[in-house]
Parts: C-alpha cells; structure tokens; sequence
C-alpha cells in the first residue's frame, strides 16, 4: 500500500511465572515481524502462601520492579502504541485492583486484564503468525503457562474451541506436591495423572487425527530445548516437533529427581523453572494422550504476537475486544 508504513507495537505480558515483552513491527494485514523482545523472572503464584488467590507483598513489590524494567525497555523502542496485559494469576488474585491501581500510579499505565477466553482468542491469532504453520488448516494448540492452560482448536484459521483451564504449571504442583524440592512420589504423581485426565475428557477438543497440535509457552520452549540437547542437535531452530515417547522419558526420569539433582541432569533449566518441571512433563504427556497425539509442534509465535497483530490493524488498539 503506497505511503503506509508498519507499526511499531510494544506488548507487555504480565504472566504467573514471568513477565515478557515484545517489540515488532506490524503490517496492513497484521503480520508481525518481531524486533526485539526481553523476559525477566517473576513468579506471582507463592509457595509459601496457601491462598491462591492472593499475590503476596514480597511478590507485588518484585513485580513492580520488573515492570519497571520492561516499561523503560519498551518506551527506549519509542513505539506507536503500547499495550500492558496480565493473565491468569493478577486475573483471579482478590487484591488484581490493588495491583492495577499501584501499576496506574506508579507508572502512570494502563493495565489490561485478560479473560481466559480473550487470552485463549489472542493465541489463536499470534498463531497464524506463525509462517511454520500457516500451511496447516487443523490445528489444536495448548499455551501451558505458570498459572493456566490456553487450549484452542482451529478449523480453516477460524478458532471453534478457545478455552482457558485453571492448569497452569504452578497451580497443578502448589495443590498436588507437598515439597517441590524432592522428587515426586508416585502416589502424588498418580493424583496428577487423575486430574488432568478427568479435566482433558471434558475440555471441548477433538482427538481426531485431522488435527495437528502445537504447543506454547517458556515452559514448552525449555522442554525443546532439553530434548534437542538429547538428540545432540546444536540448533534448536532444527528441530521443533517432538514426540509423546520423549515427552514421556523425560517426564520419567525428571520426576524421580530432587532439585538439585534437577539441576544437575537438566543444566538447560534455571532454577525458577525446575522446581514445577515435573509437573510440566506431566500435563503435557496427558494432554497427548488425551488427544490421541504421537507428537507435536512447538512454536515461539504466543499472546504477545496475537495482541501485536490485533493491535497493528486496530483502529483504536485502547479499546479491547470481548
């Protein structure tokens, strides 16, 4: 289109186990060409606090800080419109005003915050910014993230299922692991199992094999990388579809270590991430099983993509859709 220039679209995504943004560059047609993107720690689920559905002081003032951090990375790119989302955690915790009110006044920034059917929505939308994917009409795809578990299903692009489950890795290991430093015993591991099977034979999606299934977020990408570590593959760009065998035997041997045996057998993990990996392995074999799937596809293209290419084409990005 002569005269039209690419918008430059900065998202902050603030998550149960870290927050990240992204900076692209978004054309006429919402394809989003990423730029530069930054990521900080900051768990927002305590182990230490019983309640859920609270984020602790200690907590709050970490997030904050890196807020802070990511805003001042953003704001340097000087992009023409920013937008700030949080998800599960700050969407279901009593004091999310407290936080949306102290983020307004200390930063002077608008805080968006997701439903779980608007988040699932926009994954399905950075999905199909995904030129890996694009050739493939049938698609499910899960986004496992500290606090819940996105899962859509798309025909011809069009999601037909966009749901959002209370599955998140920390959740699942703060209800079902007594102490996430020692290995998993069996009996927790068969509570595990039980749940999320009764909660997958219920969630809507197909285990028809039209559909291939695409996985998402930090925890999926540290998984690729573990297993590409395995296979002695030196790019990870390389190798990007996994199977449910491999999925499974890491998920064994993991589960039968204490953390610092983790850490040890697993350099590929940090120390933030380790301690919920058994879980991780777990919620990602069952779902697999539960969807009748041999394998599947991981994918960089998340939320922050969906949100960029939405509002790169929005006519007023401030205004969120339901």
């Amino acid at each position: 289109m002569p005269g039209y220039y690419p918008k430059k679209i900065a998202v902050i995504d603030l998550g149960s186990n870290s927050s990240k943004a992204l900076i692209s560059y978004v054309d006429q047609y919402g394809v989003v060409i990423p730029d530069d993107e930054k990521s900080f720690p900051c768990r927002l689920i305590s182990s230490t606090n019983d309640d859920l559905n609270i984020i602790s002081r200690e907590n709050i003032s970490s997030l904050l800080e890196v807020f802070g951090a990511l805003l001042k990375f953003c704001n340097n790119a000087s992009p023409d419109h920013l937008v700030i989302v949080a998800t599960e955690a700050i969407r279901r915790s009593s004091n999310a005003l407290e936080i949306i009110s102290l983020i307004e006044k200390t930063y002077s920034s608008n805080l968006f915050i997701l439903s779980g059917e608007q988040e699932a929505k926009f994954v399905s939308k950075g999905l199909k910014c995904d030129p890996r994917i694009k050739g493939l009409s049938s698609i499910q795809a899960f986004d496992l993230g500290g606090g819940s578990l996105e899962l859509i299903e798309c025909r011809e692009s069009s999601p037909v299922v966009a749901q959002s489950l209370q599955l998140g890795a920390l959740n699942v290991a703060k209800k079902y692991l007594a102490n996430k430093d020692f290995a998993v015993c069996k009996e927790s591991e068969k509570k595990v199992r039980f749940l999320l099977r009764e909660q997958f034979s219920n969630c809507g999606l197909s285990d028809s094999s039209e559909f291939n299934l695409i996985g998402l977020g930090g925890a999926v990408y540290f998984l690729r990388k573990i297993i590409c570590e395995r296979k002695g593959v030196v790019g990870i760009d390389e190798c990007n579809e996994f199977t449910l065998e491999e999925v499974a035997a890491i998920g064994n041997e993991i589960c039968r270590l204490d953390l610092k045996n983790r850490l040890l057998s697993f350099p590929e993990l940090p120390t933030d991430r380790a301690d919920v990996f058994p879980v991780v392995c777990i919620i990602i074999e069952e779902l697999m099983r539960s969807l009748n799937k041999k394998s599947f596809l991981h994918s960089f293209y998340n939320l922050r993509y969906g949100i960029a290419s939405w509002c790169g084409t929005s006519n007023d990005p401030s205004n969120f859709p339901n």
